[in-house]
């Protein structure tokens, strides 16, 4: 077996082709339902699309005989909040599993994450499922689930969509920049985020302000990602009580992906969350033709997972965050070899 580095930033066209249609066949065995992805949008993703604050790297197994890929295994290093922590996935094609390839890969992803400062890392897995157990032998603890849900727009019944506003609020859109005269009261409404189910995962959510909103609505028009935002205004007060974004990217027009939702405590328990996403469901339809499907994850497994369930939405997997300080997975490493 061989791991070879992939840089996406001297790679060829033909080269992300490859790599997609490895992740394609991966992704039909694993993950039914999931949006494949093309080549040009991998290249776009790895090359800053998918986040500004995310740095990724990638290494692609091989088969040393005839060359075929096996797996690959990613190691994302986010900032500037979690700067101690490696995001790392790995998969293993699947009639290669249980060889000990996984293994193999987060011996290299480790030392990988130690050289950029890291001493923690996250990864995730099909909840009580193989990948959960074989974190188990490397030191990654469960520490919380979540659910992947996704809606095609087109499929669904577009009546369960008619949630109007509670009384004494009222709903405002936007695509790009928020208003001004909103974009503190929409700073705190997205930093009720931190209020969200979290268990025992390690992660600290962004320190959202003003001046930070702005800066990744630049970062969105840099990448040529579109923005476009749902909130309930309290009419009392003219704040901002909720908000749920989401992002297209012009180089996957038909794929939509679902942000923050968030409810400031005080304004919960009047269905705002429904309200505000089921706008943002029908303007999707009015304004997005090319959009086809929304997708979405939520470790609020009672609420959040009950509310994507109402407008439509169904679940595509159910997986849990495994996690470990380094030095205890290279204890377990060390030992298993």
């Amino acid at each position: 077996m061989e791991f070879r580095r992939f840089d996406q930033y001297q790679a060829s066209e033909s080269e992300f082709d490859e790599l997609a249609a490895f992740l394609a066949v991966l992704d039909t065995a694993d993950r039914p339902g999931w949006p494949l992805r093309s080549g040009p949008e991998m290249a776009y993703l790895m090359r800053g699309g998918s986040t500004g604050r995310y740095e990724s790297h990638l290494w692609i197994g091989h088969d040393s005989d005839d060359g075929a890929r096996t797996a690959v295994g990613w190691l994302f290093l986010p900032s500037p909040e979690n700067r101690g922590t490696a995001l790392i996935e790995i998969r293993v094609r699947p009639d290669l599993r249980r060889r000990g390839i996984a293994t193999d890969l987060l011996r290299i992803l480790i030392p990988a994450a130690r050289a950029e400062g890291r001493t923690h890392v996250i990864g995730s897995a099909d909840f009580q499922g193989s990948g959960e157990a074989w974190g188990a032998t490397v030191g990654l603890v469960p520490t919380l689930r979540y659910v992947q849900q996704y809606l095609m727009l087109a499929e669904t019944d577009q009546t369960l969509w008619d949630r109007p506003a509670p009384d004494g609020y009222r709903l405002q859109s936007w695509t790009g920049a928020a208003p001004e005269d909103l974009v503190a009261s929409y700073a705190v409404a997205r930093q009720a985020i931190d209020d969200s189910v979290s268990g025992d995962m390690s992660w600290d959510e962004p320190r959202w302000t003003p001046a930070r909103v702005r800066e990744e609505e630049a970062r969105n028009a840099a990448i040529n990602r579109e923005f476009r935002s749902v909130v309930a205004i309290h009419e009392a007060t003219g704040e901002v009580a909720g908000v749920t974004d989401v992002t297209i990217a012009a180089a996957r027009p038909m794929v939509v992906q679902q942000g923050y939702t968030a409810v400031r405590r005080e304004h919960r328990g009047q269905g705002l969350g429904l309200a505000m996403k089921a706008e943002q469901l029908r303007a999707l339809v009015e304004q997005h033709p090319a959009a086809r499907q929304v997708m979405t994850q939520t470790a609020d497994l009672d609420h959040m997972a009950s509310i994507n369930r109402a407008l439509g939405f169904q679940v595509l997997s159910d997986s849990v965050y495994i996690e470990a300080e380094i030095a205890d997975i290279e204890k377990a490493l060390g030992s298993d070899s």
